[in-house]
């Protein structure tokens, strides 16, 4: 079910990210495909007892940190857009089957990877720092990441 789950988080992210790459916007679709599919998986792994697991700890751990991007998207959107927040909101189910210490792994992974990138095209390219940079396949990638290495 780990490998469902994974695959499924992928797929769908594969989609968002190009669309935040070119666009800088995640459809609602898709994000809410995600969520939903996610849920699912993860409610016939717990009825069926099979080997994911929903840790209630890293479960609250995500839920805080999804509320606090809704929160932050909706007092200060120019620091954080409501995309990415709702796709931190389905990104839940996968950030459950690990620990609370992957949680806090994949956020800090969202955060170095996405001051390398600025760094890095601002010092081979040029672009100025303030230009948008995509943020959700940060947010995937380092869901994805987190979970991997901690699960």
């Amino acid at each position: 079910m780990d490998l469902l789950l994974l695959s499924w988080v992928c797929v769908c992210g594969s989609v968002l990210t190009v669309v935040d790459i070119r666009e800088h916007r995640l459809p609602n679709r898709w994000v809410a495909a995600l969520g939903i599919g996610s849920c699912v998986i993860v409610a016939i792994d717990q009825v069926t007892a099979s080997s994911l697991g929903l840790n209630l700890a890293a479960f609250t751990t995500a839920a805080l940190v999804a509320a606090s991007a809704m929160t932050v998207a909706l007092l200060m959107p120019r620091y954080l857009g409501m995309g990415d927040a709702k796709l931190l909101l389905a990104l839940i189910p996968l950030m459950s089957s690990t620990s609370p210490s992957g949680v806090l792994a994949g956020l800090w992974l969202t955060s170095v990877g996405a001051v390398v990138v600025l760094v890095l095209r601002r010092a081979l390219i040029g672009v100025p720092v303030t230009r948008a940079l995509a943020f959700g396949p940060f947010l995937l990638g380092s869901a994805v990441l987190a979970v991997a290495l901690t699960g």
